[in-house]
């Protein structure tokens, strides 16, 4: 009895911390998924154009407009069918990212994002910018799928 009480003990602590460990979310984890939405640009009125992003729990972002999309947009848009990779942080709920739009498998244009996220973590609104120019380019509106 004496060996199997400590023995019995370190189970129940193991399965403890193993539970606690498996069902802790994080903020960073909350931002993990497919998000979809519009933007706009500067001189439009009203969030027109469709994009889709895919956000990775290594850092890495992928942004979808129009027809590649995995969730099927369908407005039309000058830059229909391009993809862009790149790279986000996070800081609380700002979201800062980084990603180059490729066309027929070349380099197209590099935008920056800086936004915030809702405090339930199911939107986020900020603008994008070409990369190195200090005006905004578009304001964007995204929500969790």
């Amino acid at each position: 009895m004496k060996k199997t009480l400590p023995i019995l003990l370190a189970i129940i602590m193991y399965s403890i911390a193993c539970k606690k460990q498996a069902t802790q979310v994080t903020q960073d984890n909350k931002i993990i998924g497919t998000w979809v939405g519009k933007y706009s640009g500067i001189d439009v009125r009203g969030y027109t154009y469709d994009q889709c992003w895919e956000i990775k729990d290594n850092g890495k972002i992928l942004v979808y407009d129009q027809v590649l999309s995995p969730v099927g947009l369908s407005s039309s848009d000058a830059d229909e069918g391009d993809t862009a990779t790149g790279t986000y942080t996070l800081s609380g709920k700002n979201i800062n990212a980084t990603y180059t739009f490729t066309h027929n498998n070349q380099p197209r244009k590099q935008l920056s994002l800086q936004a915030t996220i809702s405090d339930d973590f199911k939107r986020i609104e900020g603008t994008k910018k070409r990369l190195n120019q200090e005006a905004p380019l578009d304001s964007i509106w995204m929500q969790k799928k």
